[in-house]
């Protein structure tokens, strides 16, 4: 017994004729009498007899009926299920990003789900402390898309901007009302420096490396919200994204003479993993932070 067999079955009951039924089914009607007497061979029951120019079910036939009909209906249903599924499935998207770039991401995807073409879409956000656990779940496949500072090897990426980083203390620090300081007065300060696996801390670490000197690292701290507290606190000047709200977070800018310091900012997409949504996404992004400031070093003379 096979489903075209079914099918073909349901099709008979409905119509009662044959003609009828096989150009419905759209095959031959030596086809569909062929298929039948299969069925009615391995049931070893009559399902139709003769009724004029058609046919009808016999008592065996209705029986089978309400069977198959229920049985195809499930299917049916089934079918409709999926189908809504993989739509669904069409128009969600998971995307990543490392937790300093939150203040960024956020009003972007908000901003792209807004837009009339975008109504259904789903997107789920992942946020991560560090790039590289961004890039293992890049890599894994839980996100179709992370914005970075160091993109996957072997992902596709755009460059979105060149962001800003801010030398920042504590407003009743002594530095604080300095207006402008010298780079040697900073190497004096203790710096509360980003934890290991963030691209962050490599920016500024190798922002001391081409600057020749060693940071007097003072404290770690696991993502830029603990080292915004514990330099509030007192403990010397840390390094964020031009982006926070350092005034919230207690902390004023510190201009340091002769010190420039950015990041790249990437979005990032496994090739494998591309669908029309994320293009559409990629695009959206590189609008949003369009113009892009000059590309250049990490850091330089200003």
């Amino acid at each position: 017994m096979t489903l075209q067999q079914l099918q073909y079955f349901r099709e008979l009951a409905r119509t009662q004729h044959y003609t009828r039924a096989a150009e419905r089914l759209m095959v031959s009607q030596p086809s569909l009498s062929y298929a039948m007497g299969l069925l009615e061979k391995e049931l070893g029951v009559k399902l139709f007899q003769k009724k004029g120019r058609g046919v009808m079910l016999t008592p065996a036939g209705h029986l089978f009926a309400r069977r198959v009909d229920a049985a195809l209906g499930e299917l049916d249903k089934a079918r409709t299920e999926l189908e809504a599924y993989c739509e669904k499935q069409q128009n969600a998207l998971a995307v990543g990003y490392i937790f300093s770039l939150a203040q960024q991401v956020q009003p972007m995807i908000a901003q792209f789900l807004a837009q009339s073409e975008n109504r259904g879409v789903s997107v789920r956000q992942m946020v991560q402390h560090s790039s590289m656990a961004m890039a293992e779940s890049l890599r894994k496949g839980k996100v179709a898309a992370a914005v970075c500072s160091t993109p996957p090897e072997g992902a596709q990426s755009l460059l979105l901007e060149n962001q800003e980083l801010l030398f920042a203390v504590s407003k009743f620090h002594p530095l604080a009302s300095a207006g402008e300081v010298e780079f040697s007065q900073l190497l004096e300060q203790p710096l509360v420096l980003v934890g290991e696996g963030t691209s962050l801390r490599g920016t500024i670490l190798e922002f001391f490396r081409e600057k020749g000197a060693e940071p007097f690292v003072g404290a770690e701290a696991e993502e830029c919200n603990a080292a915004a507290a514990m330099v509030s606190a007192g403990q010397g000047y840390t390094i964020l994204p031009a982006t926070r709200d350092l005034e919230r977070d207690g902390l004023v800018p510190l201009r340091v003479r002769g010190c420039r310091l950015s990041r790249p900012v990437y979005l990032a997409w496994r090739s494998d993993a591309a669908s029309p949504l994320l293009m559409r996404l990629c695009d959206f992004a590189a609008e949003y932070f369009s113009p892009l400031p000059p590309a250049g070093p990490g850091s330089g003379e200003s």
